[in-house]
């Protein structure tokens, strides 16, 4: 502040923001760099500069026509996915028959986030696909490489996206991944899942666990494996 500084931190992030968009000319070379650790993070980092879409489009779709690093190309998927529109559907959707699953779901996730925030959204018929691809992968275990988005939480991220649809999210799908979100510092899967589990607060008594819906009893007896204690003896005690 003595030097004329804001106090508010928004301020820094903002100069710091504005610091690496100057230099975004530079640091698209590295896009074509023989490391696919640095092609990753460049076209992570791409992805957060909307404002240079016009560049950055082109070049993340021509690298996933040619990247053999599946990490490299799903993270540039999903960076089109978060900068572009409706109009880059069609250079994604080949990408929905990939052999890799970590690209199918990048190109699922993608035209997920193309229909969150574009009003031109994109064709039903593929949107379908699109979901039918996240609602498999729901059910799996996370690959073995991920991407960084979602700070690597590979369910997590699934998550987000279902939960972006205008049409809202299918339950089947939330109800295979929920269980499977990484981040549980502070209870965060259990509150989630409860939330989608009962849109209104919890009844007293608790409803008995075999009258439930198959896919709320399949999601309560996988947070019940997770060790929620107060969840396995409501499972137990209701069998």
């Amino acid at each position: 502040m003595a030097a004329g500084n804001s106090p508010d931190a928004r301020w820094s992030a903002l100069r710091g923001y504005d610091a690496v968009l100057a230099e975004l000319p530079v640091l698209l070379v590295l896009f074509d760099d023989a490391d696919p650790r640095i092609r990753t993070r460049i076209a992570y980092l791409l992805a957060w500069f909307p404002e240079a879409a016009a560049t950055t489009l082109p070049l993340f779709l021509a690298r996933t026509a040619r990247e053999d690093d599946p990490v490299v190309a799903a993270t540039a998927l999903v960076a089109a996915g978060l900068i572009g529109t409706a109009a880059q559907a069609a250079d994604l959707a080949p990408h929905l028959s990939a052999d890799e699953p970590l690209v199918r779901w990048a190109a699922a996730t993608a035209l997920v986030r193309l229909t969150n925030h574009q009003q031109d959204a994109v064709e039903p018929r593929l949107l379908d696909r699109a979901v039918a691809e996240l609602t498999t992968v729901a059910d799996s275990p996370a690959p073995t490489c991920v991407t960084d988005y979602n700070e690597g939480d590979f369910h997590g991220h699934i998550e987000r996206s279902l939960h972006s649809l205008p049409t809202g999210a299918p339950q089947a799908a939330l109800a295979a991944c929920l269980p499977r979100i990484e981040r549980d510092r502070d209870g965060h899967r259990t509150r989630t899942a409860l939330n989608e589990l009962f849109r209104t607060p919890l009844p007293d008594p608790l409803p008995d666990y075999a009258s439930l819906p198959v896919w709320q009893r399949q999601l309560l007896r996988a947070l019940a494996e997770q060790h929620y204690p107060w969840i396995a003896r409501w499972v137990a005690a209701t069998l």
